[in-house]
């Protein structure tokens, strides 16, 4: 095992080196070197089907009776086709390093409302992105939209009873139900649950599959990823940003978590986040898990910081566990931003 602690301080220079522009298509195989592999998408597709699971309920919730079913809107974000969506293609803001900016265009990214799936890197590994408390699938945007462009189908769900118009008020009871969300929404994706039709059929890598999430849902994706009572195993990498260690542990304790378990683990944290602060819930899950594992502090950033090195960082870490580009590893040593970086790999 390699522990390793970096402090890594990159200008603009940093982040194209990190992100890198290159010639040629995006592929799945190996990178030598410090960039991302392959060159991004340049049309990000976003549907927003709802799926029903009819095999678990949704509990009572204050005034709210429950329900004998799950419902979860999710909102899909792929690499799509410029032609043939719903309408127009539409330019939203994107991060700095994650948009057209380092390929010589303007800082925007072009999504296309239900585009055609874009085949020609299927099949793409499958990432279930999860909300944080009060929020919905909209907030987690950002890194979402950032996966799609470098390759990755992204399903991100808004929870029956921790989003912001949660019946009887958001909740934090319902996170063990969501680690059951999550596995749920893998089963869609890969054609496995009765009256639902996949929506990419033969288009995902089974064996290429991750989960991620900002704060709450960075606690739904330790519980699906780390814990052996909600453990996943289909899921071959795990990156919560900014879990809210702390109240998870005291609403399920702390038995169960990281025993004999060694999927690859990325946390992201601020070191302002005065919400989930970094020292009680970023450190400690970091500290007790197995390797492989990395532990990215943004220095001076709140809580879920949504920054290109965040971006670089998620779309790294899935590169190099679910694509096999263990070369992207180097990238963790030249994150844009100020970053304290741990690896135990």
């Amino acid at each position: 095992m390699r522990e390793t602690t970096i402090r890594v301080l990159r200008a603009a220079a940093g982040l194209l080196l990190a992100l890198g522009a290159g010639c040629g298509s995006s592929d799945h195989g190996s990178s030598t070197t410090t960039a991302l592999g392959g060159v991004p998408f340049t049309t990000v597709g976003r549907m927003l089907p709802t799926f029903v699971d009819v095999s678990r309920p949704t509990q009572s919730n204050g005034t709210y009776p429950g329900a004998p079913t799950r419902t979860l809107p999710c909102i899909v974000w792929y690499p799509g086709q410029a032609q043939g969506g719903q309408g127009g293609p539409e330019t939203i803001p994107c991060l700095a390093g994650v948009a057209k900016d380092h390929r010589g265009g303007s800082d925007g990214c072009t999504v296309v409302a239900d585009a055609p799936l874009d085949t020609s890197g299927a099949p793409y590994p499958l990432i279930v992105f999860s909300h944080g408390f009060g929020n919905s699938a909209a907030a987690t945007a950002s890194f979402s939209q950032a996966l799609a462009q470098y390759g990755y189908i992204v399903v991100a769900p808004t929870f029956p009873l921790s989003q912001d118009n949660a019946p009887g008020g958001s909740s934090v009871n319902d996170l063990p139900a969501q680690a059951g969300d999550v596995g749920f929404l893998i089963d869609v994706f890969l054609g496995e649950v009765a009256g639902i039709p996949a929506p990419f059929p033969g288009a995902v890598a089974a064996d290429e599959i991750g989960a991620a999430g900002r704060s709450l849902g960075a606690s739904t994706t330790l519980l699906a990823t780390h814990d052996v009572k909600y453990l996943d195993p289909r899921i071959r990498a795990s990156a919560p940003v900014s879990p809210g260690w702390v109240i998870q542990t005291a609403l399920l304790g702390s038995d169960g978590y990281f025993t004999g378990i060694t999927t690859p683990l990325l946390i992201i944290g601020g070191s302002a986040d005065d919400t989930a602060p970094f020292p009680q819930n970023d450190q400690p899950p970091y500290d007790l898990a197995n390797p492989p594992k990395i532990l990215v502090d943004e220095i001076g950033q709140g809580h879920t910081p949504e920054t290109p090195a965040s971006n670089t960082a998620l779309v790294a870490f899935f590169d190099v566990y679910l694509k096999g580009k263990a070369g992207e590893l180097a990238i963790f040593d030249h994150l844009p931003g100020d970053n304290q970086v741990q690896k135990a790999l």
